[in-house]
């Protein structure tokens, strides 16, 4: 079920009737292999308001709230990760999406990787920092995670980090995290088939930390570095982000170049982002 409008008076947002309660996304209809985005822990899909701007607008544009973020009802049952790439599969399934590219940030990230294991739904992934496995973090220095954001912006994350999992009850949110904590995409990764592109930001890391990502080596997988940005990509430099996703989809054939320029083109790189496809040194 979707109403006209959604609860907070958002008229982009709808709802959608999900056996746990109502899931909040956001639907830009448009050309070719449609791009969801989906969020990180304590976030939700505003996280992407910045890139989805940027973003070719004549092209299809899906977002999404995670149970108990942002719009979405807090579930009174308990959950895991991979109930959360259900949701991801049952949203596009029910606006009839034969096959989309996800796009996903941290704990986003590791849902779009459970969400492709599990079905063909799934034609390609962009990972920014969508861990292989939470112990992949250790290859960042502490700098690294609100680093690369400004005071209100890293006050404003704490925050609602915090106010998301206030929502929960604790062992539900304790069951969570347990998954979280027990996910592993290395088997998934290592044999994956899908065009994959995994984004990192470059602070506080250096390559002799390389390994502690836990990227398996794969002929459709690359991975590109944004220089100076920390944990929080689609916050700190949307521009850059967009241009990623726009050249992977271009590249990958799911998306033609578009009509209208970005009023980023025609800057250094794309969107002017400093991005290197080897790491960082």
């Amino acid at each position: 079920m979707f109403p006209a409008k959604a609860r907070t008076g958002n008229k982009a947002l709808q709802i959608m009737s999900m056996p746990w309660g109502g899931m909040a996304f956001q639907y830009h209809g448009g050309e070719e292999t449609p791009l969801l985005l989906l969020h990180g822990t304590g976030c939700d899909s505003g996280d992407w308001a910045g890139v989805a701007r940027a973003l070719p607008p004549e092209k299809s544009i899906i977002s999404m709230d995670f149970r108990g973020h942002g719009e979405s009802d807090v579930p009174r049952e308990s959950f895991t990760l991979s109930d959360l790439a259900g949701d991801a599969l049952s949203l596009l399934a029910h606006l009839r999406v034969e096959k989309a590219v996800l796009a996903g940030h941290s704990l986003g990230g590791m849902v779009a990787m459970d969400a492709a294991a599990r079905s063909d739904r799934v034609a390609g992934l962009v990972l920014l920092e969508g861990w292989t496995c939470l112990d992949a973090v250790s290859a960042f220095g502490p700098r690294h995670h609100l680093g690369g954001l400004a005071g209100d912006a890293r006050r404003d994350v704490a925050a609602r980090h915090e106010q998301v999992i206030s929502r929960f009850a604790p062992e539900t949110w304790k069951r969570f995290w347990s998954s979280v904590s027990e996910f592993s995409a290395r088997q998934f990764l290592a044999a994956a088939s899908l065009p994959i592109c995994e984004v990192y930001g470059s602070l506080d890391f250096s390559a002799d930390r390389m390994e502690r990502l836990a990227i398996p080596s794969s002929l459709r997988k690359s991975i590109v570095w944004v220089e100076g940005a920390g944990h929080y990509l689609p916050r700190e430099k949307p521009l850059e982000v967009a241009g990623i996703c726009r050249d992977f989809m271009c590249k990958q054939g799911f998306w033609k170049k578009p009509r209208v320029a970005s009023p980023c083109s025609g800057t250094k790189g794309w969107c002017g982002a400093r991005l290197r496809a080897s790491m960082p040194g």
